[in-house]
């Protein structure tokens, strides 16, 4: 059965409504004032990560609908089961070793990931900055379709198979695209699994677009989920 690939979109504007503003964050004490219930779901590591992650921001709005589900809680998915019905925006927490978990997840219904083990900063500022209004893409990149990406004042032109994930990364504005519509949508519903044909399209993009391939910022893995676009900070997921 095809995976649904589900993205924030959808309730943007109901979140967008229920917005909060982070009121403090002490880098002292890594404290923040966001509604308790946001964390009430993740392990007292997650909440240390998050804590500090947020203590190296600048203040950020947080949604007020938002509730952050650990994968590695046994009862993770009666956790999200039970958010979706009281009508939240779920974050699902995972490390990047827990592929499985993000399968499940993905299944189940989540509207976000986020890395932890650590929570790096850079992507929970993206995280938040996509549920927050549904569009984020890099500064200095622009992309004219078919295959041309400007980039730091250079035009790029894509071979066809990257041209075509690029439009769909583009065009999901920093929310992630699944492995299994990049595929379907990009090589037809024949290539249905074969993940390989992915990573030699993403390398070659990565080779073309990033200063530095082995530290991407602009096309970024979303470990056993898929991929997404990034906002120019070097990240550490290479997958």
């Amino acid at each position: 059965m095809k995976t649904p690939d589900r993205r924030i979109p959808f309730r943007a504007e109901a979140a967008a409504r229920n917005f909060v503003a982070l009121v403090a964050c002490s880098s002292d004490k890594h404290r923040m004032e966001v509604a308790p219930d946001i964390l009430a779901d993740t392990t007292a590591p997650e909440r240390e990560e998050w804590v500090a992650a947020m203590a190296a921001l600048p203040a950020i709005p947080v949604p007020a609908t938002l509730s952050c589900v650990s994968l590695s809680l046994p009862d993770a998915p009666l956790r999200i089961a039970a958010r979706h019905s009281e009508g939240r925006i779920v974050l699902a927490l995972a490390t990047a070793a827990q592929i499985r978990e993000r399968e499940d997840a993905l299944e189940q219904g989540v509207d976000e990931f986020l890395q932890s083990g650590p929570v790096e900063p850079a992507d929970l500022r993206a995280r938040l900055r996509f549920l927050e209004n549904g569009a984020a893409r890099p500064d200095g990149v622009e992309f004219h379709p078919p295959a041309t990406v400007r980039i730091d004042g250079r035009d790029v032109v894509l071979r066809e198979r990257g041209a075509g994930v690029f439009a769909l990364l583009w065009a999901a504005r920093g929310g992630f695209v699944t492995h299994e519509t990049l595929l379907a949508q990009t090589w037809g519903e024949h290539a249905a699994g074969r993940r390989e044909y992915l990573r030699v399209a993403i390398g070659h993009m990565r080779h073309a677009l990033e200063p530095e391939p082995d530290l991407p910022r602009y096309i970024l893995s979303e470990p056993g989920v898929g991929y997404r676009l990034g906002d120019g900070t070097p990240r550490h997921n290479i997958a």
